[in-house]
């Protein structure tokens, strides 16, 4: 199993998670960013081998989110943001492995 599809798959199950929090509303919530970014912040870490704050990746989400209504409405959400986040990350882990602090899991901000 790629990063990607692991990604992908606890998009998917996030995605049920929030849905069911959100029933009586039929999964509608304008702050998912921010519930989604509270609930995945630990696992996304782990799975990309960085800190990644609440904060930022709620703001990661919105960017993505904007990125794909604008150019990808029609495309699977969950691979969608699994690409993304892959490429925002794995260029960011390259450069810290460049510096010499790849080992480090930086925290990383929306600064």
């Amino acid at each position: 199993m790629t990063v990607g599809t692991t990604l992908a798959e606890i998009f998917r199950a996030a995605g049920k998670a929030h849905h069911r929090a959100f029933a009586a509303t039929n999964g509608d919530d304008p702050c998912w960013p921010e519930w989604y970014a509270r609930d995945l912040a630990p696992t996304l870490s782990a799975v990309l081998g960085i800190q990644l704050g609440p904060d930022a990746l709620e703001a990661d989400f919105k960017r993505v989110d904007a990125k794909m209504r604008a150019q990808a409405p029609a495309a699977d959400w969950t691979l969608y943001y699994a690409e993304w986040l892959l490429a925002r990350y794995s260029s960011r882990q390259a450069g810290l492995a460049r510096s010499g602090e790849a080992g480090r899991r930086p925290a990383i901000s929306t600064a």
